[in-house]
């Protein structure tokens, strides 16, 4: 089973990938499956149904096995290529041996078409892999230009062309190769001359609107296409600039002759007639219609109509207006000049009056004068002088070319190419529609040769069947070597210059066959007139008749005697009558014409047998291909002889591929052989020469079908080719040969489509105004009058429906009592006593409620309290109050020395004596209140130090959290069962003696807090001692290297060059030096493998901080080099200054790796540790999202797995395997990487108006833990690249340092993608890194967090960090407690694993390439060095040896002294003993303040946990020195504080009374004495601004107080109450007594089993306040009944009248709804003349938005046309429930329906005024508007379409934009006159097919390559036919049975009887009408132009005829 499911899988993929030859693989699923994969697991199960209970692994497997095949395959691919390649740049031009036998030459001809057989046979295979494995390519491999058919790659990909560009030195060759194709190369590429208009005013607007979507989505590839164009061109002129400038002149002319402009005037003048009569006519209809609005004065109609004129001519305009741009250019030729004198001032004053009409009531008025123009031009075109024309006259710089070095087209010669010497100076133009131009070029050899020029059609399809005829010959060189006659397909040279030109190669000496029957039917009817004129007097001979004459008159009569007429569809004509009337004509017809014709053209029996065989065979060979390639319309014009040869020629190959079997009237031939035909073949017919002849050619074309095949798939791909038939686009559009419009030209149509719409819009708009307006004033009348009648109607159904429900419970109350009467043992008699009992209870209940919810309010409030301390308790607030306190009291001046004058002169002075007093009283008590408030901030602090600690858990086990919840869940539920459960949890909580588990894990907890404790205090010891022993400070070294560097700064400014060469060498030595230390340093490094990361020095340093310490020296020693002044370096070099930056690069990555441990200490860890222990949400949900995208993204792996994956996919590309093995997890990484960044990011808000997305505080967190690996990312990378960038010598590889680096490092550095793939592995390791540390912490936080052990399961992290197991100390069971150390764990692994595996070399290679650049600075030439010493591969030169030579050197040419080398000696040494005395002292110094630090950190979270557990663990006093004082002792100190506080507070306030009563006193007698004299008055105000200030300041003081008093207070209250003291116990005894007493309300609701019912409740609240009896008593019973009988009769009273009331609203709604219905009658009547130019105006704005503009929502027309739906649906729902609410019985459902309605009619008003506003606010006013009118109340913000559609506001449409307006435009029945042209012309039938939009790369957007579906449906059946399959496609049919079926295919007389008439299948075919197709009339015309009916133009005015049934 396994075998065939294997074997199965490989057809599979070989089928799918087209291994095959002959299988292009164009399979259906192909178009409709974009996943590959999933279509080969369908098959897979289809072959193998049980695959589908296989697992995961298995189809995942499966998958695999296949992809990686499918890699195998395509790298055949590329290797195929690259031989193909080089199998034509080798072949270029030489000549081949045979095949079979070497040794023999071919001859000179054989020779060179059979190597350009191979040639074109391997060129096609090579396309045929290009377009199947073109993504997998690069331009590497396309390396070489094929020296043939280089146009003819343009279907190829992107990538394909982009490869061809390296011509390289083969340009000349490729130039000398490809004469003939320069010129339609250069023909094809686009010219900034090209014009282009619109003139078929079919084109739809929304067709228009996607072809300039898709050429804006193309732009890129077109800009791509345009520079590969430019570069092959500029390749080509760099070879032979001359001949590439002839081209493009040549081109650039002949596209100028295409269409003159007399002939492009009259084409697009006829074109618009007809469209201008059809809206000339419509104008009359609008005319008429304005005419008749009585509601419009004359100055508004006549600007209406002249608005609609020029909106509907418009079109035409902008038509003409181009033309005219075009023609109203700069005359060049004669011609043109001609033109402009005698047409140029009609045509602009025409233009102007159809622009602007004299009388636009009169509409055909305005088109008289172009329809003159056009009459003028139509006279000179009949005139036969006008068919030959002079090229000096049209175009004098082709008549000037001479001696040029154009090839000529489609000719090809065995030596020299043909060239163009001049171009003949009479052109002829033929009578046709398209005025195709015959011309001469004279050739090099003397000889001319004649083309058609032809216009308005793309010749590209004709070009291809030409290139297929041209391989099909190929394959007959072989045969044709034996075999005479020579199988041919004689064909001729189609070269297109452009889209709508080309030239074709005239065919001489052929003539039509229609011609010999045409001359048979003239000699016969000049016979019959003969043989009548002797017979009778003399009469004019009769007009030959047509053949379409002749069939339709013998079809006639015989359908007729039918019963049938012509009329019928002939699809129900009789088989049978149609083959009698084809026997007739054949009998009438001459069988032996032809070869009657045949036997006259020859001279000699031997001649007429050779043109006879000759035929025979040429007939076979047309006829086979024809049917191969599906060629169809065979009539006899398009079937040429030669009659000197007996060669058929066929032309016209337009209808191909089977096209004729798809037209009305279809063809079923495979070719043509009728009798004529076929008599012509000898007396064998075809059973001689001719099957012979056709078996054989069907043969070679079967063994040659991979090369047909290839060129038809190519034909699949080709953009050029139109594979559907479209109708005609235009004279004006082939204009110097045709090309796409122009942007600018696209833009300016869309404008005038928007402003056509727009002015119809408006001209309407201005015809229903008043009534709109009037109708408008009705809806804002009826509207509100609907909302009051509803409002009333709701109101009274609300009080019949209380009415209805106060009935039920009157019945309900009298029913219960009527049941009390003579019953003893009724309820009621028991109610009295019950209710008594139900009143005690409910007391009950409420007293235990309130009680409880007073308690609930007391802890809330306590809660909140907690909350806003230790929010207070923050450093940056403790720290704010303590610096208001320290600052000096500032009392001011006393308050009473403003009145101090005033109290002496009045006998006061004691007054001033006590304010004295007690303002110095009240001073000094200030002061010593502010000592007690800095005593109780010191306390303060210090609880905050520890508190601040405190987990989240502790604060929510705290008393008052615990009682809150308990006390809600019994307000909820008050029984006895929930009062036992907060007994039981209150055990378990705070219980005195806590489980013995507890205590035991809080107790290992603390031992082991204690142990990491004491491990750091004694780490702070050994630092502290290692620092002492130094014996020296950090600030007397760094004076030290100060002053070294200043004597070195001397030294070099006393020596000069000489001094700083001598300071350069020692420097360079000593790098030497260092260089050779840090290799062995790297060396013990790369040894110690994964046990880097606990690799020490000798004294305890970690590797990371030597390696640190020596790049620092290296730096430093290398800025002091940099210092020096060296000789100017060779350019060749490396610069050292370069070098030296390398260097500096690689000191910045160790600097980085440095930072990311130290800045981890120091910031990620604590902060972590704090949100941790915080339960920081924001951290909690990011590491989630950081799990889950880790997860999700790895696909099934863990981090560890694609690390894995990756490594080993490194290690298989460094051994040569195959490299894609583990691509997938590559890319998982880098989708991994992108989701990693976006989680990062900060949010984005949705909500309008906010602010910059901010982050979180735990997003804060990871992003500057990820910043730091990102800081090291970047700096590697700038190394690398860095060093990526210098161009090293090689010899300096041979340097020993050099090589040994090379060697270690590998190949990491030169190979960039192994480098990205290591970057991307330690992305992985930074993820890993980053949880592993986070767990680690998370660990730590639940075990300073949690009371008990937590479960097994969660003691350790999942998974460890990478390379590191641990996770923590354990103390005891399943108490883990992890040290710094510990957590540092995850950085130091990775940064061992990153110096190892990245960086290790890079250092010594940066600083190898510093010390070799500096040398040859020096003066050492390193290359001859090392050359001179180079002996072989292994040999390398010494780097100490190079730093001697270059001081023996330095010596021996005088730049250095041994005097200055030695004082430079000294200096270097010193300045380097003292930077590592002072790089020593920094670490040292940096070590221990980390270990304080440390420590510190260490003893706070052993504090924070002794605190939190003091109940279990006992109060702790001993302590380190740094510790904070114990708990108690703190609090009891806040406690003392506080009373100090409080005493202070009671005394200045007595002070302050005292000293307000003297103020007062004081005051109140200046008050007396100013009203005596009011020259107190400023005394007065003097005095009382004192008090204020010093009132203030108190004041503040006093809030100061108050807030540290608050503070004081609730710390100790919560601490109080975490613990058990006797304030919680106190409180505990409180709540008990609560919960005692909801017991016992409990137990009493227990004892109670008969309660009162609702029912019985209500009638004692009804009764109570008016009966005052014993309830329950007979006359209680009596009087209770009158009065609910007297209320029960109100009731029903008062409910008939309600009813009669809400009858009356009914009808009064129904009224008003008919009125709106009325009102919108109108409404829909008026809106229906401008609905459909809304719509297309939104359409409009679409397009624009598409096109990339940004148009704004608000004020656009699509806001307006959803608002009006909005409109509509709110009415509809208003009418419809107001309709069903009145009209039908009440229900619930629809009285909830009609109380939205209220709302939905204040809004319809709001959006009936927007509406009917809006609407007019869309339009232009066309005149001055009346103030008498009804003005629109239109908000000036309104904007106008216009401005609509160019708004550049950022706003685009919302999400609830209508649908509506995203679909096409629904057809109208009807067009109205004034549809806009995006409405009107996609409803024409000539609409030109849009081209077909480009399929885009969703991820990329670049256009992808797209089959062509008609053209693969093509190339399957040529691929059937070819194989033999066509017939049956499961049986291969014999070739002699294929051709036995095709004969009689063509010669049955079924199938030639169903023919086109036009196709005379008894004979020929006369020529089409024009009107028939386009291409009909524009074929090439040979010598069988004097053939044609010339009356198709010229004889009489062009008018269109009815198209023939085949249209």
């Amino acid at each position: 089973m396994l075998t065939c499911l294997c074997s199965y899988l490989m057809t599979l993929l070989l089928q799918q990938k087209g291994t095959e030859d002959e299988d292009l693989a164009l399979q259906q699923e192909e178009d409709e499956e974009d996943d590959l994969v999933d279509v080969i697991w369908r098959q897979l199960l289809a072959s193998c149904p049980w695959l589908a209970e296989a697992g995961q692994a298995v189809t995942e497997g499966l998958i695999r096995v296949w992809r990686r095949v499918v890699d195998r395959i395509f790298s055949l691919y590329r290797i195929s290529c690259r031989a193909y390649f080089t199998f034509l740049k080798l072949n270029a031009g030489k000549v081949p041996v045979n095949e079979e036998d070497p040794k023999l030459l071919l001859s000179s001809e054989v020779c060179k078409q059979s190597n350009d057989d191979m040639i074109v046979m391997a060129t096609l295979r090579l396309l045929r892999l290009l377009g199947k494995a073109c993504q997998y390519h690069t331009p590497a491999v396309l390396s070489s230009q094929p020296p043939g058919g280089l146009h003819q790659t343009e279907h190829l990909q992107p990538a394909v062309p982009m490869g061809l560009l390296s011509l390289g030195g083969d340009a000349q060759n490729a130039v000398s190769k490809l004469p003939s194709a320069l010129t339609p190369f250069l023909g094809a590429m686009p010219c900034e001359e090209e014009h282009s208009l619109p003139t078929s005013q079919e084109s739809s607007g929304h067709e228009a609107s996607e072809e300039d979507l898709a050429a804006l989505c193309s732009s890129l590839d077109q800009a791509m296409m345009q520079d590969c164009y430019s570069k092959i061109v500029e390749k080509l002129s760099s070879a032979n600039p001359t001949m590439v400038v002839q081209v493009q002149l040549l081109v650039s002319e002949l596209r100028r002759v295409t269409l003159l402009w007399d002939e492009l005037w009259l084409g697009v003048l006829q074109q618009q007639h007809m469209h201008v009569l059809r809206r000339i006519q419509q104008l009359e209809e609008e005319v008429k219609r304005v005419q008749n609005n009585n509601t419009l004065r004359k100055d508004e109609k006549v600007a209406i109509m002249r608005e609609k004129h020029s909106a509907l001519m418009r079109p035409v305009v902008f038509a003409l207006e181009h033309v005219c741009s075009i023609t109203a250019a700069p005359a060049e030729t004669p011609h043109e000049t001609w033109f402009q004198q005698t047409y140029k001032d009609a045509i602009s004053s025409a233009l102007e009056r159809l622009r602007s009409p004299h009388n636009p009531a009169i509409p055909a008025s305005s088109w008289a004068p172009f329809k003159q123009i056009m009459l003028s031009l139509q006279q000179r075109a009949q005139k036969r002088a006008s068919y030959l024309l002079h090229l000096n006259e049209i175009s004098p710089r082709l008549a000037s070319m001479a001696a040029t070095e154009i090839a000529m087209p489609g000719e090809v010669s065995a030596t020299d190419a043909v060239t163009i010497q001049s171009v003949g100076n009479t052109i002829t133009i033929l009578p046709t529609k398209t005025k195709p131009k015959k011309l001469f070029f004279l050739g090099s050899d003397g000889r001319n040769y004649p083309y058609l020029f032809k216009g308005l059609e793309d010749l590209h399809l004709d070009e291809r069947i030409m290139q297929f005829l041209s391989i099909v010959n190929t394959m007959f060189t072989k045969v044709n070597q034996k075999e005479q006659p020579h199988f041919q397909a004689r064909h001729y040279s189609v070269t297109p210059l452009g889209s709508r030109s080309g030239l074709i190669q005239w065919v001489d000496g052929a003539v039509p066959l229609f011609g010999l029957y045409k001359r048979w039917q003239q000699r016969e009817a000049a016979l019959q007139a003969q043989k009548v004129q002797d017979s009778v007097q003399a009469q004019p001979v009769p007009l030959v008749p047509r053949p379409s004459e002749l069939y339709y008159s013998r079809i006639g009569p015989a359908l007729k005697a039918m019963g049938l007429s012509l009329d019928v569809s002939r699809r129900d004509w009789p088989l049978s009558v149609m083959k009698e009337v084809l026997k007739e004509l054949m009998e009438a017809t001459p069988p032996n014409l032809l070869a009657k014709e045949l036997w006259c053209s020859c001279t000699t029996p031997s001649e007429w047998w050779r043109v006879t065989q000759s035929y025979a065979r040429s007939t076979a060979v047309m006829s086979m291909v024809g049917y191969i390639i599906g060629l169809g319309d065979r009539h006899l014009d398009n079937v040429l002889i030669d009659m000197t040869t007996g060669e058929v020629v066929h032309i016209d190959y337009n209808v191909c591929f089977e096209k004729g079997k798809s037209l009305r009237v279809p063809e079923k031939v495979p070719f043509r052989m009728t009798h004529n035909i076929e008599t012509a073949l000898g007396v064998t017919g075809v059973e001689g020469i001719f099957r012979l002849s056709c078996e054989q050619v069907v043969q070679m074309m079967r063994r040659g079908r991979e090369t047909l095949l290839t060129l038809l798939e190519a034909f699949v791909y080709d953009p050029l080719v139109d594979w559907t038939a479209g109708g005609e686009v235009g004279f004006a559009g082939a204009v110097y040969g045709g090309g796409g419009q122009q942007a600018e030209n696209k833009q300016s149509k869309r404008e005038m489509e928007r402003d056509i719409t727009r002015s119809l819009f408006s001209s309407r708009v201005a015809e229903i105004k008043v009534n709109w307006f009037k109708n408008r004033e009705e809806m804002l009348g009826v509207l509100p009058q609907v909302e009051e009648a509803v409002g009333g109607y709701l109101a009274l159904q609300e009080l019949l429906c209380q009415g209805e429900k106060l009935q039920s419970k009157l019945l309900e109350e009298v029913t219960f009592l009527e049941g009390a009467e003579n019953r003893a043992d009724h309820l009621i008699v028991s109610l009295e006593q019950r209710y008594s009992e139900h009143t005690q209870l409910q007391s009950r209940q409420r007293t235990a409620q309130e009680a409880i919810q007073s308690k609930l309010t007391d802890l809330d409030q306590w809660i909140s309290q907690y909350q806003a301390a230790f929010a207070s308790l923050e450093a940056t607030q403790l720290a704010s109050l303590l610096q208001d306190i320290s600052s000096p009291i500032d009392l001011g001046p006393p308050s009473y020395v403003p009145a101090t004058a005033f109290l002496q002169n009045a006998g006061q002075a004691h007054l001033i004596s006590q304010c004295e007093g007690l303002e110095a009283e009240v001073g000094a008590m200030l002061q010593q209140r502010r000592g007690a408030l800095r005593g109780c901030l010191e306390q303060l602090h210090s609880y905050a130090t520890v508190a601040l600690l405190y987990p989240r858990a502790t604060l929510l086990r705290h008393r008052a959290h615990q009682w809150k919840a308990w006390m809600e869940e019994l307000l909820c539920n008050m029984t006895a069962e929930q009062c036992q459960n907060i007994y039981r949890h209150y055990e378990v909580l705070f219980a005195p003696q806590p489980p013995a588990t507890s205590c035991q894990f809080l107790s290992g907890c603390e031992l082991a807090l204690q142990h990491q404790a004491a491990e750091a205090n004694s780490r702070v010891v050994r630092q502290a001692e290692r620092l002492k022993a130094e014996g020296t400070t950090t600030h007397t070294c760094e004076e030290q290297l100060q002053e070294i560097e200043r004597c070195i700064a001397v030294f070099q400014r006393e020596n000069a060059e000489q001094g700083s060469f001598s300071l350069a060498a020692i420097i360079t030595s000593a790098l030497c030096a260092l260089m050779r230390r840090n290799l062995i340093m790297e060396g013990a490094a790369t040894s110690a493998g994964e046990q880097l990361v606990d690799l020490t020095s000798r004294d305890g340093a970690w590797f990371l901080e030597e390696l640190c310490s020596m790049s620092g020296n290296i730096g430093v020693l290398a800025t002091l080099l940099q210092r020096c002044q060296l000789l100017p370096h060779d350019l060749d070099l490396p610069a050292p200054g370069h070098t030296l930056q390398v260097v500096y690069l690689a000191n910045a990555v160790y600097t980085c790796l440095h930072e990311l441990n130290t800045n981890f200490r120091q910031i990620i860890f604590p902060e972590a540790l704090r949100c941790m222990l915080k339960g920081e949400p924001t951290l909690e949900s990011m590491l989630a999202e950081l799990e889950q995208l880790v997860e999700q993204g790895s696909d099934g792996l863990d981090l560890q797995g694609l690390v894995d994956g990756m490594q080993a996919s490194l290690h298989s590309t460094t051994i040569g395997l195959d490299r894609d093995a583990h691509a997938h997890c590559l890319h998982m990484t880098r989708m991994l990487r992108a989701q990693y960044s976006e989680l990062i990011q900060p949010r984005v808000m949705e909500a309008a108006g906010q602010e910059p997305p901010k982050m979180s505080a735990g997003q804060m967190l990871l992003v500057a833990f990820d910043g730091m690996f990102a800081q090291l990312e970047t700096a590697f990378g700038q190394l690398t690249d860095k060093l990526s960038s210098l161009e090293v010598p090689p010899a300096w590889q041979k340097v020993d340092v050099m090589w040994e680096v090379r060697v270690s490092r590998g190949l990491l550095l030169d190979s960039l993608a192994q480098r990205r793939v290591m970057e991307e592995v330690f992305f992985l390791k930074r993820l890993q890194t980053i949880r592993d540390f986070f767990r680690l912490c998370t660990s730590f936080a639940q075990t300073l967090s949690t009371t008990c052990p937590p479960a097994a399961e969660e003691s350790s992290p999942p998974n460890g960090p990478v390379g590191y197991r641990g996770t923590g100390a354990t103390v005891g069971p399943a108490v883990a407690v992890v040290s710094e150390e510990q957590m540092a764990r995850p950085i130091k692994c990775f940064t061992a694993e990153y110096v190892r595996q990245m960086l290790l070399g890079l250092p010594t290679q940066a600083l190898g390439l510093a010390l070799c650049s500096t040398l040859s600075a020096l003066g050492v030439d390193l290359v001859a060095q090392v050359e001179a010493k180079d002996f072989g591969a292994e040999s390398k030169v010494s780097l100490d040896d190079l730093c001697k030579k270059a001081v023996e050197e330095g010596l021996a040419s005088g730049r250095l002294s041994q005097l200055l080398l030695n004082r430079a000696t000294v200096l270097a040494s010193s300045y380097d003993t003292a930077w590592k005395k002072v790089d020593l002292l920094r670490r040292l110094d940096s070590s221990l303040d980390a270990a304080k630090v440390g420590l510190q950190r260490t003893q706070l979270h052993l504090a924070m946990f002794q605190w939190q557990h003091e109940d279990v663990l006992g109060p702790r006093n001993q302590q380190l020195s740094v510790t904070p004082p114990p708990r108690s002792i703190i609090l009891g100190n806040m406690k003392k504080k506080l009373y100090k506080l409080s005493q202070d507070e009671a005394a200045i306030a007595t002070v302050q009374e005292k000293l307000a009563n003297l103020e007062a006193s004081i005051e109140q007698r200046l008050k007396w004495a100013g009203g005596a004299n009011p020259a107190l008055a400023p005394v007065l105000q003097d005095f009382e601004l004192t008090i204020g200030e010093r009132r203030a300041m108190v004041a503040r003081e006093n809030q100061r107080t108050s807030q540290v008093t608050f503070l004081c207070s609730t710390i100790l209250n919560f601490e109080g109450l975490r613990t058990r003291t006797p304030e919680a116990l106190n409180m505990d005894a409180a709540l008990f007594d609560l919960l005692k007493r909801c017991q016992q309300t409990c137990s009493y609701a227990a004892q109670f089993s008969n309660t009162v019912s609702p029912l019985e409740l209500e009638l004692l609240h009804r009764l109570s306040p008016a009966l005052d009896l014993p309830i329950g008593t007979a006359d209680w019973l009596v009087c209770a009944q009158k009065q609910l009988s007297q209320e029960l009769n109100g009731q029903q009273a008062a409910q008939e009248e309600r009813e009669q009331q809400l009858d009356t609203c009914g009808e009064t709604l129904q009224l008003l709804v008919d009125s709106i219905k009325g009102i919108l009658s109108v409404h829909n009547r008026q809106l229906a003349d401008v609905k459909h130019l809304l719509r297309a105006m939104a359409k409009d704005e679409e397009n624009a938005m598409a096109e990339g503009e940004e148009v704004a929502y608000e004020g656009s027309v699509r806001a307006f046309l959803q608002e009006y739906k909005a409109w509509q649906d709110n009415m509809q729902v208003v009418l419809f429930t107001v309709v069903q609410a009145t009209s039908q019985p009440r229900s619930a459902q629809q009285l909830e329906l009609l109380q939205e309605i209220p709302a939905t009619l204040k809004e319809l008003l709001a959006q009936s005024q927007s509406v009917y506003n809006g609407l007019v606010g869309f339009a232009s006013p066309l005149v001055t508007q009346r103030e008498s009118e009804c003005a629109s109340p239109t908000s000036t913000a309104q904007t106008s379409f216009a401005a609509a559609v160019r708004c550049t506001s950022v706003k685009t449409q919302p999400d609830s934009m209508s649908q509506n307006a995203r679909k096409a435009l629904p057809r109208n029945l009807g067009t109205p006159a004034d549809t806009p042209p995006s409405t009107l012309l996609m409803t024409s039938k000539a609409l030109n097919p849009s081209p077909k939009r480009a399929v885009r790369d969703p991820k990329t957007g670049r256009a992808v390559q797209e089959r062509n579906s008609y053209a693969v449906s093509v190339w399957k059946r040529v691929k059937a036919k070819l194989e033999g399959r066509d017939v049956d496609p499961n049986r291969r049919m014999s070739v002699t049975e294929q051709v036995e079926f095709v004969i009689k295919e063509a010669t049955n007389l079924d199938n030639l009887a169903q023919l086109y008439e036009g196709w005379t299948a008894w004979v020929g075919l006369e020529i089409l009408p024009v009107s028939r197709r386009a291409w009909a009339a524009e074929k090439p015309c040979s010598t069988w132009c004097h053939n044609m009916d010339g009356r198709w133009v010229g004889e009489q005015e062009w008018k269109p005829r009815p198209p023939p049934p085949n249209s």
